[in-house]
C-alpha cells in the first residue's frame, strides 16, 4: 500500500487530505478557495513585548523616593506642630493664672468665695444660701496650695482650678470641677482637665508640698510645689502616661527652660527612660534624644 494513500476529504474539493491523514512532506501548501493564496501551517510566535527601560525604572524609583520622603517630612512637621502646641498651651495656662489672680485676688480653685461669682455646684457642694450655678463651682480653702479631691467623683481644688478659669472666661472650655471615677486624682482629659492639641496629651494642675520630694524611680528629688503636668490619659491618676519622645521633651525644655531634665522649671517624669539619670539627684543627666519612642511626661514646677 502506498505510504501516503489518498483518503477523500469530507469536504468537497481540495487536495483530499483527510483530517486524520498525514500530509506528505513534499505536498504543496493548500490554497485559499477565495483568494488563491497559500496557507501556512507553521506556528507563529507573538511579537515580543517591550519592558521598562532603565531610565523609566529610575524615574519610578525617584518618584517613590519623593513620596516616601514627603510622608516622613509631613510626619515630622505634624510632630513639630504638636510640640509647639504644648509650649503655647503652657504659656496660655500660666498667663491665665496671672490674669485670674489680678482680677479676683485669688488662685483659681483655691478661691474662698468662688460660689458668690458663679453659683454653687448643686451636686458636689450644695449650699442653700447660694444660687445653684450651671455647672457652678465650689469654694477652696485659700491656703495657696491646690489639693486633690477627697475621693473619686468628689470636688477638688485641682479640678475647680480649670472650672473657674473657664467660668471666668480667661480660658476656653467647660470642666466638671470634680474627680474622675478612678480616684481623687483622676483627670479625665476633656472632662475635668484640658486635653491638648498634641496627640493623646493633656494637662493637670497639682501640688507636692515636700521640700524637697525625696525622689523615686520616676522622679528627681526636688521641690515641686504647685505644678502643671503634661502627659497622656491614665486610668486612675493625673495624665502620667508617656506621650512625648525624649527629643520632644528636650525641645520643650530648651525653649522654655534650660534643656536639662532634672533642673530648672521644666522637669522630666520617667527620669531613667526619658533621661539617662542614674540617681534621684543626678542633675547632670541628659534627655535620651536618640530614643524615638514615647518615654516622657513633663512637670512645670513651682508655678505660684
Amino acid at each position: 500500500m502506498n505510504q501516503h494513500q489518498t483518503i477523500p476529504s469530507p469536504v468537497g474539493g481540495g487536495l483530499g487530505w483527510g483530517r486524520n491523514t498525514p500530509m506528505p512532506d513534499n505536498a504543496p501548501l493548500p490554497t485559499s478557495p477565495s483568494r488563491g493564496k497559500e496557507y501556512s501551517y507553521r506556528a507563529t510566535s507573538p511579537e515580543p513585548r517591550a519592558g521598562f527601560t532603565l531610565v523609566e525604572l529610575a524615574l519610578v524609583l525617584v518618584i517613590l523616593g519623593l513620596i516616601v520622603g514627603g510622608v516622613v517630612v509631613g510626619q515630622d512637621l505634624i510632630r513639630a506642630g504638636g510640640v509647639r502646641s504644648v509650649i503655647n498651651e503652657y504659656q496660655t495656662y500660666s498667663g491665665a493664672v496671672s490674669a485670674f489672680k489680678d482680677k479676683y485676688l485669688s488662685i483659681p480653685g483655691d478661691m474662698t468665695n468662688a460660689t458668690s461669682f458663679w453659683g454653687d455646684n448643686s451636686t458636689a457642694c450644695a449650699d442653700g444660701a447660694i444660687t445653684n450655678g450651671t455647672p457652678g463651682t465650689c469654694n477652696g480653702d485659700g491656703d495657696g496650695t491646690i489639693e486633690p479631691a477627697s475621693a473619686a467623683s468628689a470636688t477638688g481644688e485641682m479640678y475647680q482650678f480649670w472650672n473657674q478659669l473657664a467660668l471666668s472666661g480667661i480660658i476656653s472650655g467647660q470642666f466638671s470641677g470634680t474627680a474622675g471615677t478612678g480616684s481623687g486624682i483622676h483627670c479625665v482629659l476633656g472632662t475635668n482637665c484640658p486635653a491638648s492639641k498634641f496627640p493623646s496629651g493633656g494637662w493637670a494642675l497639682y501640688y507636692d508640698g515636700s521640700t524637697p520630694y525625696v525622689g523615686s524611680a520616676n522622679h528627681f528629688s526636688l521641690t515641686y510645689a504647685n505644678y502643671f503636668f503634661f502627659g497622656g490619659q491614665h486610668a486612675t491618676s493625673i495624665p502620667v502616661t508617656p506621650v512625648l519622645k525624649p527629643a520632644d521633651a528636650l525641645s520643650i525644655d530648651t525653649k522654655l527652660d534650660d534643656g536639662k531634665p532634672g533642673t530648672g522649671s521644666v522637669i522630666a517624669y520617667y527620669r531613667t527612660t526619658c533621661a539617662d539619670s542614674t540617681a534621684v539627684d543626678d542633675y547632670d543627666s541628659a534627655y535620651r534624644a536618640s530614643d524615638t519612642t514615647a518615654q516622657c511626661a513633663l512637670y512645670f514646677v513651682r508655678q505660684f
